[in-house]
This record gives C-alpha cells, sequence and structure tokens, in this order.
C-alpha cells in the first residue's frame, strides 16, 4: 500500500500470458496447486532456501539465505540500473524518484552482502539474462513475510518490478499470497484487536471461530496465560483442539446432519445484539479475471510508485539456525509425523530427540534429515504442536502481522 496506494493483487490467470515465472518464497505444492498448472510450461525460476519440489524441477533455483531477500531485490534493481536494462521510459512516467532509490542501493556492499546473503554475481547475472525482453510474472509466498521488517522486503520487491515495467501490462505483475484483491483506500475501518498479541483477559467473553489460538497463534505460554483468565471462552467449530478443551461453550458447527450451520448462527447472533450487515458481492476470482491493474499508474495522489528511502538490515547470530515454518503440504498431511526437519552436516540422526529452543521458549521434537534445508536451517512444519513455544509474539514494524520467523533457534540434545 506504502509503494502502490493500493493492495490490487496480480490476477493468478495473467500467468498464462507471462513468459518466466519467479517463485519468491512461494511453493505451489503447499499454498496453491491451481499453479501448478499454469507455470508446467513457463522458465520458472525459484528464489528459496528450500530445494522444494518445484526447485528441483525449476531452470533456475536460488538457494538465498533466509531474510537475504530485502537485499537481493535492492541489488536486482541495482544492477538493471548498472547495465541500463530497467524500463526507463515506464521509470520516468510512473516512478520518476528511481534514480534517488538507486542512491539507496548504492549503500549495500556488493561483496559483503552477497556473502551475508549467500548468493554470488553469477547468480545474479543469471537472473537478469533469463528476464531481458520478457513477460515476467512475480509470485510471493507468504514467507518473505514472516519477519519484521515483512513490509520494507515486498516493497523491494515491488520496486523491482517497477524497474522492469512490470505492472499495467499483459502476462506481467507481482502476486503476493494472502494479498487483498480490493481497493484497500475504500475499506470500512471498524475497532479491531491484534490478532497477534491479543490481550484475551481484557474481556469477560471471547468468541472463537474456526481457530486455535492456542495451537495457531504465535508465542504460546502467552496465549495459554491470557486465555484462561477468560470467565466464556465460547469455541465454535468442527473439530476438538486445544482451544477447545478450555472452551465453556462449544458449539459444534455443522458437518452432515449434525451441529448449527455458520449462516444461520450468524444471522440469528446479528439479530440478537442488534447488528446489521449486509453481504458483500463476490470479488472477482485471482483465476478467471484476466483485469489488468495499473495501466493508467498507480493509486497514489501523483500516480507514481514510492520508493524505500530507509531501510533496516537484519544482522544474524552464526551460532545459532534460522526457524522455517512451513506449511505442510497436503499430500502428506497423513504421512508425516511432528518433527525438526535438519541438514544431516549439524551431526545429527533421524530419529534423534532433541531440544529446539529460542529466546521465547522450546519444543522437544525427533530429528528428520533433509538434505533439501541448508545447513543454516531448521524447518518445523506450521502445524506442529508446540512450533509457536519458539515463536514471539512481536508484531511486524508495519501492518501489526504476526512474525514467525523472526526468531533464531539453537539445538539441543535431550
Amino acid at each position: 500500500i506504502e509503494g502502490r496506494g493500493c493492495a490490487k493483487n496480480m490476477p493468478l490467470s495473467q500467468i498464462k500470458n507471462s513468459d518466466i515465472v519467479i517463485l519468491w518464497g512461494a511453493n505451489p505444492h503447499n499454498s496453491s496447486p491451481e499453479m501448478l498448472e499454469l507455470i508446467k510450461d513457463k522458465k520458472v525460476i525459484v528464489i528459496d532456501p528450500v530445494k522444494t519440489e518445484v526447485a528441483k524441477r525449476a531452470d533456475l533455483h536460488i538457494q538465498i539465505k533466509p531474510r537475504g531477500d530485502l537485499e537481493l531485490a535492492m541489488l536486482l534493481s541495482r544492477f538493471l540500473h548498472i547495465e541500463h536494462s530497467h524500463d526507463e521510459e515506464f521509470l520516468k512516467e510512473y516512478a520518476s524518484e528511481y534514480e534517488d532509490y538507486y542512491e539507496l542501493t548504492q549503500s549495500i556492499r556488493i561483496k559483503a552482502t552477497l556473502d551475508k546473503i549467500d548468493i554470488s554475481l553469477g547468480d545474479i547475472g543469471d537472473i537478469l539474462a533469463m528476464l531481458k525482453d520478457k513477460k515476467i510474472a512475480i509470485v510471493c509466498g507468504v514467507s518473505v513475510q514472516k519477519y519484521r521488517n515483512g513490509a520494507d522486503i515486498i516493497r523491494s520487491i515491488d520496486a523491482f518490478a517497477v524497474h522492469l515495467g512490470l505492472f499495467g501490462k499483459e502476462g506481467c505483475g507481482v502476486f503476493y499470497l494472502g494479498a487483498s484483491q480490493n481497493d484497500t483506500k475504500s475499506l470500512i475501518k471498524a475497532k479491531r484487536v491484534s490478532k497477534v498479541d491479543t490481550r484475551f483477559s481484557s474481556f469477560k467473553s471471547v468468541f472463537i471461530q474456526n481457530a486455535n489460538p492456542l495451537k495457531q497463534m504465535p508465542n504460546t505460554k502467552r496465549v495459554e496465560d491470557e486465555i484462561t483468565k477468560v470467565e466464556n471462552l465460547i469455541y465454535y467449530g468442527s473439530y476438538e483442539n486445544e482451544t477447545s478443551e478450555l472452551a465453556s461453550l462449544v458449539i459444534p458447527k455443522k458437518d452432515g446432519d449434525t451441529g448449527v450451520c455458520e449462516s444461520e448462527l450468524g444471522r440469528y447472533l446479528c439479530e440478537e445484539f442488534g447488528v446489521e450487515f449486509k453481504l458483500k458481492e463476490d470479488r472477482d476470482s485471482l483465476y478467471d479475471t484476466d483485469e489488468i491493474y495499473y495501466k493508467d499508474g498507480f493509486d497514489t495522489d501523483d500516480g507514481e510508485f514510492v520508493f524505500l528511502d530507509e531501510y533496516d538490515s537484519f544482522e544474524y547470530d552464526p551460532e545459532k539456525l534460522f526457524l522455517l515454518t512451513s506449511k505442510r503440504p497436503k499430500s502428506l498431511e497423513s504421512k508425516v509425523e511432528d518433527a525438526v526437519f535438519i541438514n544431516s552436516s549439524l551431526g545429527f540422526k533421524d530419529e534423534d530427540l532433541v531440544r529446539v529452543e529460542s529466546s521465547v521458549g522450546f519444543v522437544d521434537l525427533k530429528v528428520k534429515i533433509d538434505d533439501d534445508l541448508r545447513d543454516d536451517c531448521v524447518m518445523i512444519y506450521s502445524d506442529v504442536k508446540g512450533v509457536n513455544n519458539l515463536t514471539t509474539s512481536l508484531h511486524s514494524y508495519e501492518g501489526k502481522s504476526a512474525i514467525y520467523q523472526e526468531e533464531m533457534v539453537w539445538l539441543k540434545d535431550i
């Protein structure tokens, strides 16, 4: 929103008109099976710390160090400028401050930064060579946003796309998993509470619908301390879970011939509490619409893209490991037990029991060796019980989002 003025997302149907697709921290096997069909005949670049199934078949895989996305995107914009490969006509019309942004990218020390994010000049050259004179779609996964500076990471990727002139053109653009198709300026503002560090104890009654905060929210210990102080905890959902076990009242969601229908319950509660509502019109499907956004510039006051004017560089602890909290692929939901996945070079063996610790808490899990991971990472599926013992309830700097991969961890034998 800061860069574009609104959050209009590239329709995925436009990928059928692309020549090249960049999957930036996105794994269609986990998040969007429909996309696999769209990219099957395309040239594919994958930027991901994990050698995913799609990365193994990609034309180019950049196995970047976690949290290196911002620096990589800025370096790519910088080298486009150096090589005069940027779309100068587009930039002059819709992003005229690109020279100032180029100066900001010059503050990055090239060799030190390449070493830090563990890529080479050759990797950058390979990416840019594949993109020359092509229609390009950039598809970003949730993983690039799981840090405090997630908004800056997104804006730097958008800036790279702006340098390539990808907005407002057929088969080109940037798609963010989880992004809204709505014009954010027109959204009705309502009083809300944080979904990251909700102060449950501030409320006498809490209604939880189709969610399991005691497993899904970051910093499980804090959530447990808060939610046990609620006098009236009401749970409405399809499955028993950690949260429903604590509820004062459980309302089964309709499944087959039992339970309560969601729409009926919603209407009943609105009537009882005097709440007026009207149904929103269905928005266009991301797959069915062929609309091209930003054809006449961006939705900012002057129609121009707004670049970052500063950024924070993350310094990691080389004695600790990056935590990746990937979504479990549907194909493995019943086949892979809860575990911590690590590279064999870390010195552990399959089935070893280890304690994974962060500054927030710990969880004990069995080891599964996976050499498709970098040796400075551990990966725990996001639905594993106890994974959010490790995660912080701090917000992202912008947007008040959860930051599930902010904490670094270490391993101990048990």
